[in-house]
């Protein structure tokens, strides 16, 4: 007979149970409800297919399971749009402004033609008198290619490419050179001449001048705008035992090619004095400039092409058919140390170069000045790079009694000289006629460049006399800085 069908008095006593057994059958119940919401949570996310196999998880598992795989990014491809090459389209605008084709451009109310100023007379030799003072004059088309063909000093060439027409004004300073050049010739001697002034007083343009003069008479002109570029290591350079200097053949190519272009009807008419070994070969006494010209620009030869620029400037120096201007701008680079080094990267200096040497032999030596016709050279002191050697300042000291004007740095007892340097220095400038280029604009001089700016339309601010008067006293008559001033004042 079971328990439960006695009588309520003769049951067996139930146990009882305690708070904590209660409380342990609460939570096991819960956990079990938690545990089979969890599972049947997770078999509805995986699927039918798990169902079959059910696990109890935690609930970061669950959650992880829910989340999708991330998806990868695909790398956006930039197509790079292709550069323009041609004139723009006619229909093609720019953000912001007008069509900027060339045809609705001139036509556009804002157009304004270039100043014409073919009225400008040109720079002739029979133009220039004393009253040619304080009176602008074109370069002509023969001086443009000349220019073109040697080159010209960065700050003039940046001046001249912003001008219409490229043009200078002649002041009695421009007289002055002209007039000894004109008496040169006309003596059949020949004549140094240093340009010697503070930086922008005119000495690059005074030798553009000269230049132009010198070509418009029929002169034979060699120029070397950038002296400075042989000595700074720019070009090859190579050592030869039978000149014992070292070689630049590109520098000298240039030169030979520039001379050949700008003078070439001139050297076939010039003839050779001496006879001159190249390459094992002879080329006689009496074989045009032209010649010897054309061979070093044709050969390979570093020897070779020295010894024919020597022997052309030998030959140009010694004839007095026709007249002679050999220009070098940067001078004092002949008087200096230069940037190229030899084998136990010792400094070089300008006289162990062979182009320079053969530029130095024009004006320190006797038997190779030049016979009829000038040698005009600018010290320049643009380049902060290479001051003005000391032995040239000593040299201009003397020379001009302790007024010279490129005293660039103090010289002391301690300064190291260059015997050779100061030699060559003072044999340049012993028979050399100075000329002092550091006079200031006169009122007339400094009107003329300020009616041409005018004209030109180049003027930012109104061209008045208080405008003028005001940038005069500003840049105490310096030619360059006045005419910069005009140009790049916004007041």
């Amino acid at each position: 007979m079971a328990a439960s069908d006695l009588p309520a008095g003769q049951r067996p006593p139930q146990p009882t149970s305690t708070l904590g057994d209660c409380t342990t059958k609460m939570a096991s119940a819960r956990f079990g409800s938690s545990l089979r919401v969890l599972a049947q949570q997770h078999a509805s996310t995986v699927g039918t297919s798990s169902a079959a196999s059910r696990s109890f998880v935690t609930s970061a598992v669950a959650s992880a399971a829910a989340k999708k795989p991330a998806q990868v990014k695909k790398k956006a491809v930039v197509k790079k749009k292709s550069t323009h090459s041609g004139p723009r389209s006619t229909s093609g605008r720019r953000k912001g402004g007008a069509d900027s084709t060339a045809g609705l451009t001139r036509s556009s109310e804002f157009h304004v033609e270039a100043p014409d100023m073919s009225h400008l007379p040109l720079l002739h030799a029979e133009a220039l008198t004393p009253a040619s003072a304080g009176q602008t004059f074109a370069f002509s088309e023969q001086t443009l290619a000349a220019f073109k063909a040697f080159g010209l000093p960065q700050e003039l060439e940046r001046e001249l490419a912003t001008q219409p027409k490229p043009r200078s004004l002649v002041r009695q300073q421009t007289l002055d050179v002209l007039d000894k050049l004109d008496a040169a010739s006309k003596a059949n001697k020949g004549t140094s001449i240093v340009l010697d002034g503070n930086r922008g007083s005119g000495k690059s343009m005074l030798l553009a001048q000269s230049i132009a003069y010198a070509l418009d008479d029929g002169w034979v002109v060699v120029s070397v705008p950038r002296a400075i570029n042989l000595i700074n290591s720019s070009t090859l350079y190579t050592y030869n035992a039978q000149h014992k200097a070292y070689l630049q053949p590109e520098a000298t190519q240039q030169v030979l090619e520039a001379v050949l272009k700008v003078n070439g009807a001139a050297l076939k008419q010039i003839k050779t004095t001496d006879s001159v070994s190249v390459d094992g070969s002879q080329i006689e006494a009496g074989t045009a400039v032209e010649t010897l010209v054309k061979r070093g620009i044709e050969t390979s030869s570093a020897a070779a092409k020295q010894t024919l620029l020597e022997a052309t400037f030998k030959a140009l120096a010694s004839q007095k058919e026709r007249p002679v201007l050999v220009a070098v701008d940067d001078a004092q680079a002949l008087f200096r140390t230069s940037l190229y080094k030899d084998p136990d990267f010792v400094s070089l200096e300008s006289y162990e170069l062979g182009l320079p040497r053969a530029l130095l032999s024009l004006i320190t030596s006797e038997g190779s000045a030049i016979g009829r016709g000038a040698f005009v050279a600018a010290f320049s002191t643009t380049h902060t790079e290479s001051p003005t050697p000391p032995e040239l300042q000593i040299a201009l000291e003397e020379k001009t009694q302790g007024k010279a004007n490129l005293m660039s740095q103090a010289i002391n007892a301690y300064t190291k000289l260059s015997k050779q340097h100061l030699e060559h220095a003072r044999q340049a400038l012993t028979k050399a006629e100075l000329v002092d280029t550091s006079k200031p604009l006169t009122r007339e001089e400094a009107a003329a460049i300020f009616a041409q700016l005018r004209d030109e339309r180049r003027h930012w601010s109104a061209a008045n006399d208080e405008l003028f008067l005001a940038k005069l006293v500003e840049t105490n008559g310096n030619a360059r800085l006045f005419s910069k001033s005009l140009v790049s004042t916004l007041v």
